[in-house]
């Protein structure tokens, strides 16, 4: 099967795709056909880049967890164009559910369902008898999906516990021929992972992964249903062990990120600090710190869309001392996503 490959200077050349010796730009006809023949094609999302592969094929499913070096007892999120297309592999939702659907999807929320018995979904969920999934709103990946009448699984499309790709340069430079290629839609909109909701109870809502939707919209659309008595809490010690991406180190960059609470814990001497724009701008900083800005408290969404790129770009300072200066990010949907992934990303290995 013969691609045309798109260098990263556009210089289009022939390549044999069964080969894997070159990073294929798909079209999305190519896209479809590569997913239907159970390879591994990175797909734009609103979220992040996610390496999709058919949610019911055994060996594409393998294919994954070789690629990404995942561990197996980490499920994957399962993506669908539509509402109709998720209702025949899960069981009987709560009366909720519908709800949450038709208010945050097509987006950047996820829900943790229980699968029906003997799934075709089995290969992607480890085991669980729950499944993730979602609608993702970005018109190339829902097109695939529609295309192709099936749901895919796509966890982020990089190696497993790096940092998550929102441009399509940023997973051919991690995976680059290990897989069939990428279908470029530009950078991703939100640059963080989708909220992961457990909707296995009917009184209760648990937030299992901080997202852009956390409980202040969540309960306003609860309360738009009659609904107001489902509660709605973050997930505490165990609990956010059960879905995609919670159990390991994640988000990190190659080079050692070390996050301390105070200006005071930092080191004497040469280092790099990651910080916000405000600590940057609160002091006078020695000419030995090397600041690398995150972006201000007061545009969230911009911080988010950029934080991968940025965490990446710590790279650069291989052999060097490298922080991050912990800030608060306050308590908003968004906030909590960024502290969540700056923790993650700046854990002990």
């Amino acid at each position: 099967m013969i691609l045309k490959r798109i260098t990263r200077t556009r210089v289009v050349i022939d390549q044999i795709f069964f080969l894997g010796v070159a990073f294929v730009y798909m079209t999305l006809e190519q896209t479809v056909e590569a997913l239907r023949q159970h390879q591994l094609v990175a797909l734009p999302t609103e979220t992040v880049y996610g390496l999709g592969a058919l949610a019911t094929s055994e060996a594409a499913i393998q294919k994954v967890y070789e690629v990404k070096a995942r561990p197996r007892d980490n499920p994957l999120i399962c993506h669908f164009f539509d509402l109709a297309q998720i209702t025949p592999f899960v069981e009987a939702p709560p009366v909720y559910w519908p709800h949450l659907v038709r208010a945050f999807s097509p987006g950047p929320v996820s829900y943790r369902l229980r699968l029906v018995p003997d799934s075709p979904l089995a290969p992607a969920v480890a085991g669980q008898d729950t499944v993730v999934v979602r609608i993702p709103d970005q018109p190339m990946c829902l097109e695939v999906l529609r295309q192709l009448q099936a749901p895919v699984a796509a966890p982020s499309a990089n190696t497993s516990g790096k940092v998550s790709p929102t441009t399509a340069s940023m997973v051919e430079l991690d995976l680059g021929s290990r897989i069939a290629g990428v279908l470029d839609g530009g950078p991703c909109h939100y640059g963080l992972e989708s909220t992961i909701l457990d909707c296995c109870e009917d009184t209760h809502i648990t937030i299992l992964r901080p997202g852009a939707v956390g409980p202040d919209e969540l309960r306003q659309v609860l309360v738009g249903c009659g609904m107001e008595r489902v509660e709605v809490s973050y997930a505490e010690g165990a609990q956010v062990h059960v879905v995609p991406g919670s159990k390991y180190r994640h988000y990190a960059p190659d080079v050692k990120l070390v996050r301390v609470e105070r200006v005071e814990d930092l080191p004497l001497g040469r280092c790099v600090v990651l910080m916000s724009r405000e600590q940057h701008s609160a002091r006078r900083w020695s000419d030995e710190v090397t600041p690398v800005l995150l972006g201000a408290r007061t545009e969230l969404p911009e911080v988010a869309r950029s934080l991968y790129q940025t965490l990446k770009s710590l790279d650069r300072y291989v052999g060097e001392k490298v922080y991050y200066l912990q800030e608060d990010w306050g308590m908003s949907s968004l906030g909590r996503a960024i502290h969540n992934r700056l923790v993650r990303a700046s854990a002990p290995a």
